[in-house]
């Protein structure tokens, strides 16, 4: 009992020094996604998308453990350049360290589905913005596809984007 006590009281003021530091950051992205072979890139007769879009981050800040915990939202829009309006939405989690270096893993909502998302990377401070560098996966699921009428893999995506964020 004295165990679970001990873990209740430390986990609190562990959650209450690290959730005092909060940061909420935000900014644009862009970057372009590769396709593996699949049901994706046949819809679009190409392997290769430009994305456009948006990242929400709240960061929970504890310097004196070295580094941070993030939750992250994501929304890109691919294929602009082919006339396509192709929406994806992330939700990650993860850390970043002192340096900047990035891990986190999540779920991707997009016109192929549902799946897992893993993302690395790497965020370079400038004054009061940060730039982040990333590199995320999404594998492919099978499923049965509607537009083109076959069960199939959808295909793997590697997205790399960059941008910038700053305090709002």
């Amino acid at each position: 009992m004295k165990n679970v006590i001990f873990l209740i009281l430390f986990f609190s003021m562990l959650s209450e020094y690290c959730f005092s530091q909060i940061e909420h950051l935000e900014g644009p992205r862009i970057g372009v996604t590769i396709l593996t072979n699949g049901t994706s890139s046949d819809r679009l007769n190409s392997n290769f998308i430009t994305q456009l879009g948006y990242q929400w981050e709240t960061k929970f800040s504890s310097d004196s453990l070295g580094y941070a915990f993030l939750g992250e939202w994501v929304l890109l829009v691919g294929g602009l350049e082919k006339g396509y309006f192709i929406p994806s939405l992330s939700y990650l989690l993860g850390f970043r360290t002192i340096k900047g270096f990035e891990f986190a893993v999540g779920a991707n909502l997009s016109l192929t589905g549902f799946g897992p998302i893993i993302a690395i990377g790497k965020s370079f401070k400038f004054g009061s913005v940060y730039v982040p560098v990333n590199l995320a996966f999404v594998p492919s699921i099978a499923k049965e596809d509607p537009v083109v009428g076959t069960e199939g893999r959808t295909g793997s995506r590697i997205t790399f984007t960059f941008g910038f964020n700053s305090k709002y």
